[in-house]
């Protein structure tokens, strides 16, 4: 674990977060406004919102050769634990429901696009070092 450099990490973070809370924000104003609980908007959000993670595992992995996926799945990862954070902390103080199993899959799923956006950048990354 001394091969990560936090900074990636953080970078990566914000920019998952830079993309996905405001949607997430938007698709919760879009549901509650919304009396159809079955809209299909919904889907599209959750698009945007992973595409999110995976361009914020892009960046944390952008610059580094060594553990790119590593860094870029614990950047969607750490975006994803600070968002659902705070999501918990509402929930609980309005007495709503909070279902774990479903925050360790979609944390799982976060951290699985993020490595899909370090997957990306380490091909690009690849392609930019000169053959030996």
């Amino acid at each position: 674990m001394g091969d990560i450099e936090s900074s990636s990490v953080i970078r990566g973070a914000l920019f998952a977060a830079l993309i996905t809370v405001p949607t997430a924000i938007v698709m919760l104003l879009i549901a509650d406004a919304s009396s159809d609980d079955g809209s299909s908007l919904v889907f599209l959000f959750l698009g945007v919102i992973l595409m999110g993670f995976c361009y914020g595992g892009y960046r944390a992995a952008q610059d580094i050769t060594t553990t790119p996926l590593t860094h870029s799945a614990m950047a969607a990862l750490l975006a994803y634990v600070v968002i659902q954070g705070v999501g918990i902390t509402r929930r609980t103080l309005a007495g709503d429901d909070i279902s774990w199993l479903g925050l360790i899959f979609n944390g799982l799923l976060a951290s699985s696009f993020g490595m899909v956006g370090g997957f990306i950048a380490q091909i690009r990354n690849n392609r930019k070092r000169p053959s030996s």
